[in-house]
């Protein structure tokens, strides 16, 4: 038989616990199960807090429908330039709570240039604050009580057909994880 103490520090918040145990044993069964019984307590415990920090990043009801506010409001403003969908974390329903940014793609004809449909799109948009950005090609923010909303004209495109610019796959990539996300993925 064997004689076994232990001292172990365990942090908790800014808190620190120290655990004494002290255990005779007479194989290493016995050692295991007692870590296994600690590791047991602590899984419950993670399970509790990562449930609570769900929780705490989910989005309120009344967010959802700001956001989806929004994005009507701005589509009936915008529709005219073509077909316009959500996209982004908010199409996913993945976005977290306090979350400030909606993404609005405008999918236009393929004879119509970019530059043809932002301007289209700034006329539209005359009565809201909006400010020109850049990525792969010029895309518009405009801000709608507090949100930033980020308007992306892009190429309507079928599966496996060439994407003219890098963010005609945007639609195809949105479509797929409404599709395929599971429900406890979302969190």
């Amino acid at each position: 038989m064997i004689g076994f103490s232990s001292l172990m520090m365990y942090k908790h918040s800014n808190l620190s616990i120290f655990l004494f145990f002290s255990i005779i044993f007479d194989n290493d069964e016995n050692v295991f199960n007692v870590f296994y019984l600690f590791l047991c307590m602590e899984k419950e415990y993670l399970k509790k807090k990562i449930e609570e920090i769900k929780r705490s990043l989910r989005p309120t009801q009344e967010e959802k429908k700001k956001l989806y506010s929004i994005f009507d409001e701005i589509k009936d403003l915008i529709e005219k330039v073509g077909k316009v969908e959500m996209m982004g974390s908010v199409a996913k329903d993945t976005f977290i709570k306090d979350h400030k940014e909606l993404d609005m793609f405008v999918f236009i004809e393929k004879n119509k240039e970019i530059k043809d449909a932002i301007n289209e799109i700034r006329k539209a948009l005359k009565d809201k604050k909006i400010e020109m950005s850049y990525a792969h090609h010029p895309y518009i923010k405009a801000y709608v009580d507090g949100i930033q909303v980020d308007i992306v004209p892009a190429y309507y495109i079928e599966e496996a057909e060439k994407p003219i610019t890098a963010v005609d796959r945007t639609r195809l990539h949105t479509t797929y994880v409404v599709k395929n996300i599971k429900e406890e993925q979302k969190d």
